[in-house]
């Protein structure tokens, strides 16, 4: 006969689902068809529940899975990437670049016609990033609410005296997040108007600086050949004049439910999926929407669903690189640098502005 400190020792290695039912039996020193016998016996079910059971209570008030620590590091994620934008507008450089003064541009530098012009851009990723933040924490806040069934009741009424001190202190703070939530929510608008005037601002600085170049070195404004001059002959079009150097991406560790929310606040019809030594590949908006329906958004992450695409570099021909397309059927590939680093994306799009003929491309006179 043996304790009943044995029995239940057994019972919780067996709700811990760790080991298998020959090494419980080991560690308690019993035969495997002793065990067999106590997992028919209701009472040894009993006690396997009751701790399973605690378990999983164990499991849903600590660490990530309590919804009041997720709302604290999804605050302090978000102050951390509001700081960077922040120390941007503080920047002395960003002092005379319009928008600068926002903490929302990025500067780049790019080779035209072997020249290195800084562009500024608008930093998408970092804004997506953030509004996925928003969004999560806006998600938690009302499941709390509607678990609880107070917030409603609470502002019509007033009555507050069913909540403990506790509940009544984690109340306010969600209370004071959503509200903050709220405020910038109404502010992407403005963020969104901003973003197209800077756009705009870029486009017409960026087409006054070429045609002022092109003046100064006495290139006719519409052939684009020196007086006396042949026929200009195009250098073929690489992947780094045609590609796309601002994009989304998230990271392998996402959940899908997280990369959509980052892809649909951003508005953007891909991301580029990235673990820390580089990038896995590319996920479309399409494919993203099937894998709703053929595993479980809040728990498949993004490496696990993403295959390994190829990649070029930023000076390999595009129309290598279209064929690399055409062949694997997909229609990005990312760009990446001598150190893997991802630093740009091609698209099958890009061959209508990729004709020999586009202007802004780098041309050589025929000797």
């Amino acid at each position: 006969m043996y304790s009943d400190a044995v029995r239940e020792k057994a019972a919780q290695l067996i709700a811990g689902s760790q080991h298998s039912l020959k090494e419980i039996a080991r560690q308690c020193r019993i035969s495997l068809r002793c065990l067999d016998g106590w997992r028919a016996d209701l009472p040894f079910q009993a006690r396997i529940a009751c701790h399973l059971e605690a378990l999983q209570e164990s499991i849903r008030t600590s660490g990530i899975a309590d919804v009041h620590r997720r709302i604290q590091w999804k605050n302090d994620r978000w102050n951390r990437l509001h700081r960077i934008v922040e120390e941007r507008a503080r920047d002395p450089k960003m002092a005379n670049v319009p928008g600068g003064e926002s903490g929302l541009l990025l500067r780049k530098v790019r080779n035209v016609g072997g020249r290195a012009v800084a562009e500024f851009v608008t930093d998408t990723g970092l804004l997506a990033a953030m509004r996925a933040e928003e969004n999560d924490v806006g998600s938690e806040v009302e499941r709390v609410d509607k678990a609880r069934g107070a917030r409603k009741p609470a502002e019509k009424s007033g009555d507050l005296s069913g909540l403990s001190d506790e509940e009544l202190d984690r109340f306010d703070d969600a209370t004071q997040t959503l509200i903050g939530l709220r405020k910038l929510v109404q502010n992407r608008k403005k963020e969104k108007a901003l973003k197209e005037e800077l756009e705009s601002i870029h486009l017409l600085e960026k087409e006054n600086a070429e045609q002022g170049s092109r003046k100064k070195a006495g290139v006719h404004p519409i052939s684009g050949t020196h007086p006396g001059s042949e026929a200009p002959r195009v250098k073929p079009v690489t992947c780094r004049d045609v590609m796309r150097g601002d994009f989304g991406c998230c990271l392998a560790s996402e959940t899908v439910a997280g990369a959509s929310r980052i892809m649909s606040g951003a508005s953007i019809e891909f991301l580029v999926v990235m673990e820390p030594d580089g990038s896995i590949g590319i996920i479309t908006d399409r494919a993203l929407a099937k894998l709703y329906d053929s595993c479980d958004p809040n728990l498949t992450l993004m490496g696990s669903v993403t295959s390994r695409s190829h990649t070029c570099s930023p000076g390999d021909s595009y129309q290598q690189a279209l064929g690399v397309m055409k062949e694997h059927k997909v229609k990005y590939i990312s760009v990446v640098d001598e150190s893997s680093k991802v630093i740009g994306v091609v698209s099958e799009a890009a061959k209508d502005s990729a004709d020999p003929g586009t202007p802004g491309l780098e041309l050589d006179n025929a000797a």
